[in-house]
Protein backbone atom coordinates (compact mmCIF):
# COMPACT_ATOMS: atom_id res chain seq x y z
CA UNK A 1 0.00 0.00 0.00
CA UNK A 2 2.63 2.51 1.23
CA UNK A 3 4.28 2.10 -2.09
CA UNK A 4 1.56 2.85 -4.61
CA UNK A 5 0.45 5.75 -2.34
CA UNK A 6 3.64 6.98 -2.93
CA UNK A 7 3.43 6.14 -6.47
CA UNK A 8 0.90 8.35 -6.74
CA UNK A 9 -2.22 5.86 -6.57
CA UNK A 10 -5.11 7.44 -4.99
CA UNK A 11 -6.55 6.08 -1.94
CA UNK A 12 -9.97 4.78 -3.43
CA UNK A 13 -7.87 3.07 -5.34
CA UNK A 14 -5.88 1.45 -3.07
CA UNK A 15 -8.90 0.93 -0.88
CA UNK A 16 -10.51 -1.04 -3.38
CA UNK A 17 -7.58 -2.90 -4.46
CA UNK A 18 -7.40 -4.30 -1.05
CA UNK A 19 -11.11 -4.23 -0.11
CA UNK A 20 -10.96 -1.86 2.81
CA UNK A 21 -12.53 1.52 3.60
CA UNK A 22 -10.61 4.57 2.13
CA UNK A 23 -10.59 5.57 6.42
CA UNK A 24 -8.80 2.45 7.09
CA UNK A 25 -6.02 2.90 4.14
CA UNK A 26 -5.40 6.47 5.40
CA UNK A 27 -5.35 5.04 8.95
CA UNK A 28 -2.70 2.08 8.07
CA UNK A 29 -0.52 5.01 5.60
CA UNK A 30 -0.73 7.09 8.67
CA UNK A 31 0.59 4.79 11.00
CA UNK A 32 3.44 3.86 8.43
CA UNK A 33 4.32 7.25 8.73
CA UNK A 34 3.55 8.31 5.39
CA UNK A 35 2.35 12.09 4.77
CA UNK A 36 -1.22 11.96 3.22
CA UNK A 37 -1.99 13.91 -0.06
CA UNK A 38 -4.79 16.98 0.04
CA UNK A 39 -7.26 14.80 -1.97
CA UNK A 40 -8.45 16.92 -5.18
CA UNK A 41 -9.23 16.47 -8.93
CA UNK A 42 -6.54 16.43 -11.70
CA UNK A 43 -7.63 19.04 -15.14
CA UNK A 44 -9.43 16.24 -16.40
CA UNK A 45 -11.64 15.13 -14.03
CA UNK A 46 -12.52 18.71 -13.16
CA UNK A 47 -13.48 19.25 -16.40
CA UNK A 48 -15.59 15.82 -16.84
CA UNK A 49 -17.22 16.63 -13.57
CA UNK A 50 -18.12 19.83 -14.66
CA UNK A 51 -19.70 18.40 -17.56
CA UNK A 52 -21.58 15.93 -16.48
CA UNK A 53 -22.93 18.67 -13.91
CA UNK A 54 -24.06 20.63 -16.28
CA UNK A 55 -25.75 17.67 -17.75
CA UNK A 56 -27.84 17.70 -14.38
CA UNK A 57 -26.17 14.36 -12.84
CA UNK A 58 -25.98 15.16 -9.04
CA UNK A 59 -22.56 16.08 -7.16
CA UNK A 60 -22.87 12.37 -5.37
CA UNK A 61 -23.57 10.93 -8.97
CA UNK A 62 -20.34 12.13 -10.24
CA UNK A 63 -18.19 11.68 -7.48
CA UNK A 64 -19.40 7.75 -7.71
CA UNK A 65 -18.12 8.03 -11.26
CA UNK A 66 -15.16 9.95 -10.76
CA UNK A 67 -14.60 7.56 -7.42
CA UNK A 68 -13.66 10.34 -4.60
CA UNK A 69 -15.84 11.26 -1.93
CA UNK A 70 -18.57 14.66 -3.00
CA UNK A 71 -17.19 17.00 -0.94
CA UNK A 72 -13.86 16.64 -3.56
CA UNK A 73 -16.29 17.26 -6.30
CA UNK A 74 -17.87 20.00 -4.56
CA UNK A 75 -14.98 21.87 -3.90
CA UNK A 76 -13.55 21.68 -6.94
CA UNK A 77 -16.90 22.69 -8.98
CA UNK A 78 -16.81 25.59 -6.83
CA UNK A 79 -13.00 26.44 -7.56
CA UNK A 80 -13.86 26.56 -11.34
CA UNK A 81 -17.01 28.87 -10.94
CA UNK A 82 -19.33 26.29 -11.35
CA UNK A 83 -22.73 28.13 -10.13
CA UNK A 84 -24.18 25.33 -8.52
CA UNK A 85 -28.00 24.53 -8.07
CA UNK A 86 -30.12 25.43 -5.11
CA UNK A 87 -32.07 22.98 -3.43
CA UNK A 88 -35.04 23.52 -5.78
CA UNK A 89 -33.37 23.22 -8.74
CA UNK A 90 -31.52 19.88 -8.27
CA UNK A 91 -33.13 17.10 -10.64
CA UNK A 92 -35.22 14.64 -9.14
CA UNK A 93 -34.52 11.06 -8.36
CA UNK A 94 -34.70 8.51 -11.07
Amino acid sequence: MVSAYESGAPLISIAREHRLGKEKVRDLLKDAGVRIRRQGLDDEQVAHAVRRYREGLTIREIAIEVGVGHSIVWRDLKKAGVKLRSQSQRPRSK
